[in-house]
């Protein structure tokens, strides 16, 4: 394979979704060693409630992460769905946790803004209250305080709230990202470069790639698939500085 770095997001991996489980872990196989890196940016699984989540899948699926990052670097970002993920997952699966959301990397020399893509959804702004609260110390201090099946009812009930808002034309209109958001993002790495960097985010589930301006000058923003019906998907940044879709 070519040398390239692979961005990977919201595969929402859980024990219901066995034939996602087994393509996640065929990918690994098939690239550990072989690719220069692999970034996950958030929503890994489906939900995750804490580090000492003990259900087989998870424990299998870090196992796997850890076999993949002996070999090839191995980078994760939280989502809206695992941010709770900690010190004793990156020590499990042997990858570097991507503590800011955005973060500027730059691959082959090329700067890009890493994200999750839910901190870009500025017009949802009850979902942005919720974000802010929801990654502060004490918040999940006080989450991690209650047991764990506590913590995994709370969370399948998150979800149905969440699916059902999906649900309405509205909010799906408003769990879209904005300019601002955008624009957000460039300001933030503005002083450091000299012409706005190119976007890689998921979250939104909305494949595609989009054209930018900010302060008058253009640039890409590329959407991460989402998993579904045991399809998944990347993007693949290849050295020679060429950006592809791929299905998996």
């Amino acid at each position: 394979m070519n040398p390239c770095t692979i961005f990977m997001s919201d595969m929402h991996l859980c024990a219901d979704t066995p034939d996602l489980n087994a393509l996640f872990f065929r990918k690994l196989e098939e690239w550990a060693g072989k690719i220069d890196a692999l970034y996950l940016l958030g929503d890994i699984f489906d939900v995750w409630v804490g580090d000492d989540d003990d259900a087989p899948i998870f424990l299998e699926i870090q196992q796997k992460m850890k076999a993949f990052a002996e070999q090839t670097p191995l980078f994760v970002m939280r989502g809206n769905r695992d941010f709770l993920i900690g010190k004793k997952f990156a020590a499990n699966t042997g990858a570097k946790i991507l503590d800011d959301d955005p973060c500027l990397i730059h691959c082959y020399g090329t700067p890009l803004i890493l994200s999750h893509g839910d901190i870009f959804c500025t017009d949802d702004v009850a979902y942005q209250q919720f974000r802010r609260k929801s990654r502060s110390w004490l918040w999940q201090f006080l989450a991690r305080m209650k047991s764990l099946e506590k913590r995994r009812r709370l969370a399948e009930e998150m979800r149905d709230v969440s699916k059902n808002k999906k649900s309405q034309a509205v909010q799906y209109e408003i769990a879209n990202v904005t300019e601002k958001g955008l624009n957000d993002a460039q300001n933030k790495f503005s002083g450091s470069l000299k012409k706005p960097a190119n976007i890689i985010h998921g979250h939104t589930h909305r494949p595609a790639i989009h054209t930018h301006s900010f302060q008058n000058q253009e640039y890409r923003r590329f959407v991460l698939p989402d998993w579904y019906d045991d399809k998944g998907g990347c993007l693949i940044v290849w050295q020679d500085g060429e950006i592809d879709h791929a299905t998996l």
